[in-house]
This record gives C-alpha cells, structure tokens and sequence, in this order.
C-alpha cells in the first residue's frame, strides 16, 4: 500500500498496479467506515443526543467526518491510481497511460462534486466518468471492441440469405 501511494517516486510493478486496483475498488465501501468507527467509539448506551443524530443521519457522525473524511477515504484509492498511471506515462511515454489517468480523475471529480448540492452536475459528471471508465476498460483493459461485443456479423448473415434461395426484400 505504501508503494501504491507513493507511486510518482517509484516505478510501478504488477503487484503495485493490483493494489491500486483493488484500492479503487473498494472506494465505495470505504466510505462506510467512518460511521462504523463513530458508532464504535460513542458512549454506550448512547445518549439521547447520539440517538437523535443516528435517527436523523444515520449514524452518529460529525460534520466533519462527512466533509472532510469521508470525501477523503473515497477520493485517495483514486488519487494513488492517478499517480501510478503518472509515473507510467514518465516511464513510458505512452499516451495510453494518459487516457488512464483521465479515467482516474474523473473518478475523483466525481468524488469532488458528490459533496456539492447540485444533482444536474453531479449526475453529468458520474455518467461522463462511468461512460469513460466503461469504454476504457471494455475496449483497453479487456480488449473487446464492437466486433466482440456485437458477435452478429451482418455481411455474412447477407451472404448466407443471398445464397440460400429465400426470398429477398421487395420481391
């Protein structure tokens, strides 16, 4: 993990790049931990007050927790991986690693923007990212394009109707 975070000072090997992408991967779920650890570390039983804060919130969670941790906890996982696909571009000089860099930080805008009270922007910027992060990972990491998503080929599909005696359209 700390490789992972310091990725501009190092290069980045395979188990560094696998740490950053299971720290991505649980960004979401990181986000819930805050409220675990609020609810562990409050008086027991709780007061009225805590009650109150839980039934309103949640959870029995600061302010603060929410504007400044959370958004913390859920933004570094994509932060790390920004910086390895820095470094890599560094190491490389392939633009690929920047295009992966883009996916990366409009994952953290998201994060960013999440934290504001604007839907329309919010819900502009999480479609822009997750198209983004689909297109890339569907056509680059896993290196399906149209022809493999779409396994009908309509050229042969013509010449296999052209060919067998059945009736064209319009006649």
């Amino acid at each position: 993990v700390r490789r992972t975070a310091m990725a501009p000072l190092f290069p980045v090997d395979f188990a560094d790049n696998m740490v950053g992408d299971v720290m991505t991967s649980i960004a979401k779920p990181l986000e819930d931990v805050p409220a675990a650890v609020c609810y562990l570390l409050s008086h027991h039983p709780q007061e009225e007050e805590l009650v109150q804060s839980f039934i309103r919130n949640g959870d029995s969670c600061s302010a603060t927790t929410y504007g400044l941790i959370v958004p913390l906890l859920a933004g570094l996982p994509f932060f790390f991986r920004a910086g390895q696909c820095t470094r890599r571009y560094i190491d490389t000089k392939e633009c690929k690693h920047l295009w992966n860099l883009g996916k990366y930080l409009c994952s953290l805008l998201v994060v960013v923007v999440s934290r504001c009270d604007n839907t329309t922007l919010l819900v502009t910027v999480s479609t822009i990212a997750t198209l983004y992060a689909f297109l890339w990972d569907v056509g680059l990491d896993w290196g399906l394009g149209i022809r493999e998503l779409v396994p009908f080929n309509f050229a042969q599909a013509r010449a296999v109707t052209e060919n067998s005696g059945a009736p064209k359209l319009g006649q």
